[in-house]
């Protein structure tokens, strides 16, 4: 077994790499796949919602 790590833009451009190099009918079906996939992992999402995970609060001092 063999872990190689990668940065994102390798990774990305990997992936780009194997998707152009498929026939029409296979990016379709991989696509598909994709889409499949995402949407068992996250469900249906609402892209108008704020999508922050976290709230930074600083509260201000006021001066005397």
């Amino acid at each position: 077994m063999k872990v190689r790590f990668q940065t994102k833009e390798e990774s990305n451009s990997d992936q780009q790499e194997y998707f152009s190099n498929l026939n029409y009918s296979e990016r379709f079906s991989y696509w598909l796949n994709m889409m499949e996939l995402n949407y068992r992992l996250f469900g249906r999402t609402n892209n108008s919602e704020n999508k922050d995970n976290f709230l930074i609060v600083i509260p201000v001092k006021k001066s005397k």
